[in-house]
């Protein structure tokens, strides 16, 4: 009775073992790997996929379910330029046709600013703020000293010299003749521009975060007609000026001046006037004080 149950146990035994290496890889090849086969890493021989930005070797991490594809082109750091240039004078239309806006002016090197603005010498600052028809001008001289302030508000003028604001009007002595400022975007920066100025794109840039196109042009104008040059005095106007690719508005603007008959700039030096257009849209009602 024993031997039987040894010969059934034996059976199961080999029918145990033969079942195991049925199941395994490879099927029933029951050869035994060798030491170096089991000690030298399997070499292999498919190529690591590359692509350009890929280092040899090292392609990028990617999620199981997602498939491997090649990283496109990182895109273009500058904005798309105008197809067309726009001049100096549509640009500040455009500029207008916006709701709100402040402008900063920065002049420095014109003869003619003594004249229009006593105690500025030839070195001033002014700073436009507008919103919808209303404005608000304040000018300072070189060292950021208030020269004078300027409101029209509900189309009434109130002027400042520091001693308390007073009701303006064009006849009123002195301060008649500095209202324009009121209007430094379409007259004083206009009267620059240059009818004639053959505007080139060169380049785009981004502008306090505003896609822009970059242009320059060379034109010549004249004292007699343009604003804080002497009468009769020309001068050659190297401009670059940065414009909204969208709405084509001015954004930026730099003016050179160079004497070309006269002495429209101090001292024959030459003239700078630097533009910064901000808040675009987005500048605060303004309320002028009571006369």
């Amino acid at each position: 009775m024993r031997r039987r149950y040894r010969r059934i146990i034996a059976g199961l035994a080999l029918s145990l073992v033969v079942l195991l290496i049925a199941c395994r890889p490879g099927g029933g090849n029951t050869d035994t790997p060798t030491s170096a086969a089991i000690s030298s890493p399997r070499a292999i021989t498919t190529p690591i996929p590359t692509a350009a930005g890929w280092p040899q070797g090292s392609p990028p991490v990617v999620p199981l379910s997602t498939p491997r594809s090649t990283p496109s082109a990182s895109p273009s750091a500058s904005p798309s330029a105008l197809t067309e240039p726009v001049t100096l004078a549509e640009a500040l239309d455009n500029l207008e046709a916006q709701d709100s806006y402040v402008m900063h002016l920065d002049a420095a090197g014109f003869a003619g600013a003594e004249a229009l603005l006593p105690g500025s010498g030839d070195t001033f600052q002014i700073t436009l703020r507008r919103s919808g028809d209303d404005r608000n001008v304040r000018v300072l001289d070189a060292d950021g000293n208030r020269i004078i302030q300027l409101w029209r508000v509900d189309g009434q003028e109130v002027a400042d010299f520091g001693t308390g604001p007073i009701a303006a009007a064009p006849d009123t002595p002195i301060i008649g003749r500095l209202l324009p400022l009121l209007d430094l975007d379409t007259r004083f920066l206009r009267t620059l521009s240059g009818d004639e100025a053959d505007y080139t794109i060169t380049g785009t840039e981004t502008v306090d975060g505003t896609p822009a196109t970059v242009e320059e042009a060379t034109y010549e104008v004249s004292g007699a007609s343009r604003a804080l040059l002497t009468a009769g005095d020309t001068a050659a106007v190297d401009s670059t000026m940065w414009v909204a690719t969208e709405g084509r508005y001015l954004l930026r603007l730099d003016l050179t001046f160079t004497p070309t008959d006269g002495t429209p700039t101090a001292g024959g030096r030459q003239a700078t006037a630097h533009v910064e257009v901000t808040d675009i849209g987005t500048a605060p009602p303004i309320t002028a004080p009571a006369p």
